[in-house]
């Protein structure tokens, strides 16, 4: 068979879709970015997670409305594409793939980042290239050896959050630590929303794995019924173990101010409860976490992103090539080399920025093109439409929004560039809008 007539292999269910995006938000999450949040937020990180639950799901349904009717890959791209035209489709894909171009490059770097601590004489450049070539290398075998190492590293993460709810329930028990709930209200201060929300921007990123999920519609078993419950099922499941995770930090250690403020504020959380051998055990876990489980799954959406698009005319055809394994191994390999010049040439702070502005873009879209296309374009104007199709995605959209203009200027200039540069080739391809753009059919 040419590999022209070779397509995704439909092999994933409701369950692989769930903890694939799982697996993308990173359930050990909260440990890695604790000591990053937690004076922003005045100790208030679980308050922080718990609002972006909240704002996620609004969110989340409006995913899930469109995977019903629109079951195939391309995520945002493919469903502002189908629901407004093909132009604002592929500016909607631009800005959301400016995301997944980094994402992988986010979780390499912060894997790098937690490995330092336990080799330290080793170079971050080395594990850059470790990481990129450990998660190419399965992501090359095929979806289905994908899924079985997502579900591995998923289960080593569960393992390894299980463990630090168990000693501190029982450090609680012999008289140790004490309940409290400094992580949703700090009594040594007065209260700051502003704080609060600013660390909900940088959690809302940990959600972007539902958006993943949808990007592997051409290869669910029943894409119309199994991505939607999927996508709500992880945003509700991850959420509020965000929130008990950060909750249970804050009752490690009640006043965040005696914490180091950067990402070791967690190995020291670690190291007060369980000693060394538990530091070392954690930091190993979110090492795997970041650098192999969220790596891959980065790395997974993103080509399947570069794929649709490529596959529309709009990327240059190659990256559209499929492999015998059944995946799109071109694509692959192109993001393992990107990849590893954003880890060396930008660093993770910046490279977090970025991820920021992509990944807000495709939520403004496609809370949008809900209430186009579902209620203002809809014939059904009853209450049930006009909550579920105008309410909940305009709530969802104005969450976003004002995240959004309250990003870092640095980031705010660097995606407009983005877009300016996607627009010039939206102008390329359609040759000034004399041609249409590039789409498939439906």
């Amino acid at each position: 068979m040419g590999e022209e007539q070779l397509g995704l292999k439909r092999a994933l269910k409701t369950g692989d879709l769930a903890v694939y995006g799982m697996c993308f938000m990173i359930p050990v999450a909260p440990f890695a970015w604790y000591g990053t949040l937690v004076e922003g937020a005045m100790g208030m990180v679980a308050l922080g997670y718990a609002i972006a639950l909240v704002a996620m799901l609004f969110t989340g349904f409006s995913y899930a409305s469109m995977a019903n009717r629109y079951p195939m890959g391309g995520s945002v791209y493919r469903y502002v594409q189908q629901t407004t035209t093909p132009s604002l489709g592929f500016l909607a894909g631009w800005g959301m793939l400016l995301s997944y171009f980094f994402l992988p490059a986010v979780c390499y770097c912060v894997g790098a980042t937690f490995v330092a601590a336990l080799t330290p004489s080793i170079p971050a450049w080395v594990w850059y290239v470790i990481f990129t070539v450990v998660t190419g290398v399965i992501a090359l075998a095929g979806i289905e050896g994908s899924s079985t190492t997502s579900w591995i590293l998923f289960g080593i993460q569960v393992a390894a959050i299980i463990l630090f709810i168990v000693i501190v329930f029982v450090q609680i028990s012999r008289g140790n630590l004490s309940i409290n709930f400094n992580g949703f209200k700090n009594p040594y201060e007065p209260f700051n929303l502003h704080g609060v929300l600013g660390a909900t921007q940088v959690v809302v990123l940990s959600y972007v794995g539902f958006d993943a999920i949808s990007t592997l519609a051409d290869e669910t078993v029943k894409p119309e019924k199994m991505i939607g419950k999927a996508v709500l099922l992880s945003i509700i499941l991850m959420g509020i173990l965000f929130s008990v995770m950060a909750w249970l930090c804050a009752v490690c250690v009640p006043d965040y101010r005696t914490l180091t403020m950067d990402e070791s504020a967690v190995l020291q959380i670690f190291q007060a409860i369980g000693g060394s051998k538990l530091e070392i055990f954690e930091c190993a876990v979110i090492v795997v976490a970041f650098g192999l489980a969220c790596g891959l799954e980065c790395l997974i959406a993103s080509t399947r992103v570069i794929y649709s698009m490529a596959s529309d005319g709009i990327f240059p055809k190659p990256l559209a090539k499929v492999s015998k394994k059944q995946v799109p191994h071109v694509a692959i390999i192109f993001m393992m080399i990107v990849s590893i010049i954003q880890c060396v040439l930008l660093g993770l702070n910046i490279i977090a920025q970025i991820t920021s502005f992509g990944s807000l873009i495709g939520f403004l879209a496609v809370n949008l093109a809900v209430i186009w296309k579902l209620f203002i374009k809809a014939e059904d104007k009853s209450f049930a439409s006009f909550i579920k199709f105008c309410v909940s995605p305009f709530l969802g959209f104005a969450v976003c929004l004002f995240i959004f203009v309250n990003s870092s200027p640095f980031c705010l200039k660097f995606g407009l560039g983005w877009m300016i540069v996607g627009f010039i080739w939206l102008l390329y391809i359609t040759k000034g809008f004399k041609k249409p753009c590039p789409t498939l059919d439906v």
